[in-house]
């Protein structure tokens, strides 16, 4: 969504429905008796809270293959998300922002692996049957100098929202 968004996409439609048990894959679907959010609508739920603002542009150098970007609200909170394609290695990320920023905390995405269909939260906390949900884990990140270091577990994504 984030790649879409950076080349100037102003929608994406999803499609989806369906049940759980008879495979293909949707972003809900029914395991007979109530709704399951999957790991397509925590994604959905991830892009909400991090792709607030405008689209902003983000240079990187990593030996592990992940992706990076950032988006700048209206009330000056810098939003950056750091997405670990491996599923072996971790990596300390130096965020350096350009610009003095007080504090930052994060929320991430995870899962058992990149391939399940279950089990996968987001901020702690996976999305209630009644289709509610609320971040159970805002974490600090460390400030170093002027900018942050985030730890970014194999297989996952976080985002961090920086404060002036």
């Amino acid at each position: 969504m984030f790649s879409l968004a950076e080349h100037g996409v102003r929608g994406i439609n999803f499609h989806g429905g369906g049940k759980c048990w008879a495979g293909g894959y949707s972003p809900i679907c029914t395991d007979r008796s109530h709704f399951v959010a999957r790991p397509l609508y925590y994604a959905l739920l991830f892009f909400r809270h991090a792709g607030i603002g405008r689209i902003m542009p983000v240079t990187y150098q990593s030996p592990v293959n992940i992706s990076a970007h950032a988006a700048l609200a209206d009330d000056g909170k810098l939003r950056v998300t750091l997405i670990n394609k491996d599923e072996q290695q971790s990596i300390a990320v130096q965020l350096q922002p350009g610009q003095a920023y007080s504090s930052a905390s994060a929320m991430r995405l995870s899962g058992l692996g990149l391939q399940v269909r279950m089990g996968v939260e987001f901020a702690g906390s996976e999305v209630n049957e009644d289709g509610t949900w609320f971040p159970e884990i805002i974490e600090p990140v460390v400030k170093d100098g002027d900018g942050f270091v985030v730890a970014l577990p194999a297989a996952s994504a976080v985002v961090v929202t920086l404060e002036k």
